[in-house]
Parts: structure tokens; sequence; C-alpha cells
């Protein structure tokens, strides 16, 4: 069973529109609960750190209706007059810095491995942080957020095999598709997992992470988690559209009320309706102060 516990670590500014935010909390399994007996780091190794420099959701698409121009995945593609797609903005807001003077990137979020790149098997730390990271991107040095506690949980690693791939059945084949995981790699338990639109929540279950050790960096990421069709029936989110009123989030979802996609996405999970969500990250180490 996933514990109720969660705690939140900012990953990504201006995601549906305007100046809408997404966070990610993470809660570590109950069946695994690390005994960290310190937080002076002589329990454990000083962290390595990555900043996740790139993120896009690639199952399922949203689609919006916008006349007179029909119903339009803007996933990855611009909606027309706005000019804005939903991994577009994940991108401005990962590299961007609309506010120079404070001298930061508009959104970070860190990954902090007690170590990094361990392939035997072992339980290790992972803690996860909002992130106050110096623009431009390339060469940034970052420190935590201000006000911002991590998330402390744990990852295994292996030497062999995939880690996290999709789950049988529950992707519609868009292009481009999920990233194939090479070996090494890594993976955390299961957890609950939250999606924040400007104060909104998007409650995932079963939520895991994963990427392949590319030493400096992270890639072919993966993020997966499940939504019920029930609770996205519940979430209002912010329209793409300026000037336009909140939308509920299963109607952007094919196969969701309300929904103009002509096909269905929704998957099952433990006899529940809704959808997986997947999405890509690559990270590169970063220069980190801890606070």
């Amino acid at each position: 069973m996933i514990i109720q516990s969660r705690a939140i670590s900012t990953v990504v500014r201006r995601c549906l529109g305007g100046c809408a935010l997404i966070f990610v909390s993470s809660g570590a399994s109950a069946e695994v609960v690390a005994d960290w007996l310190g937080a002076d780091q002589f329990e454990y190794p000083p962290p390595t750190a990555y900043r996740i420099e790139s993120l896009a959701l690639r199952d399922p698409h949203v689609f919006l209706p916008a006349a007179p121009f029909g119903c339009l995945d803007f996933t990855d593609n611009p909606l027309p007059i706005v000019g804005v797609s939903f991994n577009g903005q994940l991108a401005d807001a990962l590299n961007g810095d609309e506010n120079p003077a404070d001298g930061l990137l508009d959104a970070s979020s860190l990954l902090l491995f007690h170590p990094a790149s361990s392939t035997d098997g072992s339980l290790q730390r992972l803690d996860q942080v909002a992130g106050a990271c110096t623009a431009p991107a390339a060469g940034t040095s970052c420190t935590d957020a201000i006000g911002v506690v991590p998330t402390i949980g744990t990852y295994l690693s292996s030497a062999a095999g995939a880690c996290l791939e999709a789950i049988a059945g529950t992707t519609s084949g868009y292009t481009p598709g999920l990233p194939s995981m090479a070996s090494p790699c890594w993976l955390t338990r299961a957890s609950d997992l939250d999606l924040d639109a400007q104060g909104v929540t998007v409650p995932l279950s079963d939520a895991q992470q994963g990427g392949h050790w590319a030493s400096p960096s992270i890639d072919q990421g993966l993020l997966r988690g499940f939504i019920s069709e029930t609770a996205a029936e519940q979430i209002m989110i912010p329209n793409p559209l300026a000037g336009q009123p909140p939308i509920i989030l299963a109607s952007l979802l094919p196969g969701g009320s309300g929904s103009c996609a002509s096909g269905d996405d929704r998957d099952m999970n433990g006899g529940v309706s809704g959808w997986w969500f997947y999405l890509e990250f690559d990270a590169v180490v970063v220069s980190y102060v801890q606070p």
C-alpha cells in the first residue's frame, strides 16, 4: 500500500497557460522505510545533484476545441494565435528567466542522490527538492529554494534491464514515443505523486521515476503515474487560451467526459478507469550548495 504522507518539490512553472505551476510530490513506499539516522551527512554520502533540464508529456496527449480550428492536439503543436503548446511551455519554464532581476531560472527540480550511480542493487537515498538555480541553464549553480523542505526517498539501481517501462496496453502510439531506457539505470519505489497547476492538485497513484545513468547526466528518464477518471472529472485547471474560463482536466484527455478527441486513451488500474500518465525527462549534474 502507498503511504499518504507527501512533500512537495517544484518541477515546472507555466504549464497549462499563463503562470500555471506544476509541482511534484512524492512519498516513499510503505514497503521501504529507510533509517536515515541524521541530517548532518555523517550517516550517508553528500549528494550528487542533478537538475531536470527537460520534461515532456508523452502519453496521453491533450486536446482542446478551439473554434474555428477544430479539435487540436496541443501536446507538442502550438495553439493558433496564442502560439503555445503543453510541452513548449514546460521547456520555456525550465530554461527561461522571465524575471531577470532575480537571476534565477523560472523553474527547477533537483534530484539529490546519496550516492549516485550505484549498480549493486542496494537501497540508496534519493532526495527531491525545488531548486533555486542561476540563469542561464548552461553552467547553472543551484541550492534549495527558500522555505522548501526536501522529500526524502529511496531508489534502486541495476546494471542490467530497463528499470522502468510502459505498462502493457496503456500507451496509444503517439510520436515521439516513450524513451527506451538502457542500463545501467535507477528506479524509485511506487508512491503517490501530485502534479499541481496553480494550486490545483492532480493526484497520481502508483507513480514511479527512473532513468539511465549516462554520466554526467541522466537520460531516457521516465515518470509514470495513474489518475482515476473520477478524479480527473473533478479537477479544474487553467485554460491555455487567454481569457477563457478554467477547463475540466478529463475533457482534455481522449475518452474523458467532454473530450473533443476522436480516440480513447483510458486505461484500467486495479479495476479503476483512468489514465496512465507518462512523462519523459533528462537531468544533468549541477553545482550544488546545500543550505
